[in-house]
């Protein structure tokens, strides 16, 4: 990594907010279980390796990710079976974004955890919410929910929040459709995972302040839902391989 590729001080101020994104994101999960607890079914996906989300490119397009792992007790309060958290910063210092993505195989459990819900909780106040429709490559649309929060003090921060929804490759921006197939038996769901990327907004910043973000998740979605269609498709193969019919052969 050159000079260039060295993030700036507003990527380091990112790049601080991973932790704190990926901590808020927990704080809920325990006081939701009882809530999720209540579904009558138990709608799991198919298992995926644990790792899986780390194969996801850590070169996308400009941007380059650096890994930084949870402490074991994090990752048992995130109630996912995989994980995925990662800071990545554009070339040249030009906007840093934190990217976590949580996989877990009973979708009630990635419920409780929604930024409209532990930030606030947290002390943060939620200043705005908006619907976004990203237009990607090929004519597919990625449907977020950005969320502005902020905290005064003798700091003042501001920081954006995109979260969607991967349900068996159909992107979706909030928990309703979760909701609906975790409620169901007879709907086939291969994988659900939440996605959230979070960058700071700077102090004066006008709208261009989470266009990097932006821009990095139209790169990064089609490459994690093409990931996750792979790994489904290996486990697949591999169930046949072990299925009793090609046993006896």
């Amino acid at each position: 990594m050159d000079d260039r590729d060295t993030p700036t001080g507003s990527s380091a101020n990112t790049n601080g907010a991973v932790a704190l994104a990926v901590t808020l994101l927990v704080a809920s999960g325990i006081g939701y279980r009882v809530m999720g607890g209540r579904l009558s079914e138990i709608h799991a996906s198919v298992p995926l390796p644990r790792g899986t989300l780390g194969r996801l490119p850590v070169q996308i397009g400009e941007w380059r990710g650096v890994d930084t792992p949870l402490d074991a007790a994090v990752v048992e309060a995130t109630d996912t079976d995989d994980q995925l958290c990662r800071s990545y910063t554009r070339r040249g210092g030009r906007g840093a974004v934190a990217l976590f993505v949580g996989y877990g195989v009973r979708m009630r459990d990635l419920m409780p955890h929604r930024p409209d819900v532990c930030y606030p909780g947290a002390g943060w106040t939620l200043s705005s919410r908006k619907a976004l429709d990203f237009p990607m490559e090929g004519g597919d649309v990625l449907p977020c929910i950005e969320y502005r929060f902020e905290r005064g003090g003798a700091k003042n921060s501001r920081i954006a929040v995109l979260n969607y929804y991967d349900i068996s490759g159909t992107l979706n921006r909030d928990v309703s459709l979760l909701r609906s197939k975790a409620s169901r038996t007879d709907d086939d769901v291969d994988y659900v995972v939440q996605v959230q990327m979070v960058t700071a907004i700077r102090p004066f910043g006008g709208g261009g302040d989470t266009q990097g973000a932006q821009s990095f998740a139209v790169q990064m979605a089609p490459q994690l839902r093409e990931l996750l269609a792979e790994v489904v498709s290996e486990q697949r193969a591999e169930a046949e391989l072990r299925s009793p019919s090609n046993a006896a052969n």
